[in-house]
Formats: C-alpha cells, structure tokens, sequence
C-alpha cells in the first residue's frame, strides 16, 4: 500500500512538471530564432532578430496538451512545415513536411 502511494506521489509531481514547464508560443518563437542566427555574426544576428520574430510568431500554429506542445511553423519559400515538440521547457523538432 505505501509503495503505491508513493508511485502516485511522484506520478503527480511529475505531471505537475510538466504542466508548469510547457514551454509557451513566445518561448518558441525565441528559440526557433536563436536557431536561424546561431552561426551568422553578432550584426547580422541583431537585425535578424528583429525581423524573424514577428514573421515566426505569425507563421506558427500551436496546439497546447498541457504536458508538451506542438508548434507548426510554415515555412513560405519552400512551401514545408516545420513541426517542433516543446516540454520540460526544451524544443524537439521532429520534421519539415512539404
């Protein structure tokens, strides 16, 4: 009996991390930028930031399971999609359909 209660113990606390540390469309968005500017210089970086921001944000549909979201992001100038997991606040993209 304890040992079950134990296993629902940690069951619980790790449904409760994950809930709190799904990451939100704003925390992808920074990330899928921060992977198109890792390896352009500091200048460039900067005003890609700028620019990529706002054009990822509204390119992306996101679906929300409470433990984990998927992020679709159309990419326009080869006509793919983009499909990234987001949990325990880190990103896993998974595949670029076209």
């Amino acid at each position: 009996m304890k040992k079950r209660y134990m296993l629902m113990i940690a069951l619980i606390a790790f449904v409760l991390i994950m809930v709190v540390t799904n990451p939100k469309q704003e925390d992808y968005v920074n990330w899928a930028t921060n992977e198109l500017t890792a390896d352009k210089g500091i200048l460039l970086s900067l005003g890609a930031n700028q620019l990529a921001k706002p054009v990822i944000d509204s390119a992306t549909e996101t679906t929300n399971f409470m433990l984990f979201s998927v992020y679709k992001t159309a990419v326009p100038h080869n006509d793919s999609i983009v499909t990234t997991v987001g949990l325990l606040n880190q990103f896993i993209q998974t595949e670029a359909a076209e």
